[in-house]
């Protein structure tokens, strides 16, 4: 199952303050999935990795991931500590 191609978004927003990053992300998905536990597609071996991947960047800057599914769309917050803002 998956969302309509006109109903597909991503929205993603950051913020920046004393060294900590703040990245947040909101993510269509079909209602009555859980799209962060497992991947719905269907080669599992080359999708799936992300969650993982972005969890071990949270944990190497002392940071923290949050997942929340709000039924038709999945939300992702990441918080960063100790980034040094790039000009």
């Amino acid at each position: 199952m998956a969302v309509e191609q006109e109903k597909r978004y991503v929205h993603v927003e950051s913020k920046f303050q004393e060294g900590r990053l703040l990245l947040s992300i909101k993510n269509s998905k079909p209602s009555g999935t859980s799209s962060y536990r497992q991947t719905s597609k269907k080669d599992k071996i080359k999708h799936g990795r992300g969650i993982r991947s972005v969890r071990k960047v949270a944990e190497k800057y002392g940071g923290e991931l949050l997942l929340k599914d709000q039924g038709e769309h999945f939300e992702a917050a990441l918080l960063l500590n100790g980034i040094t803002k790039l000009e």
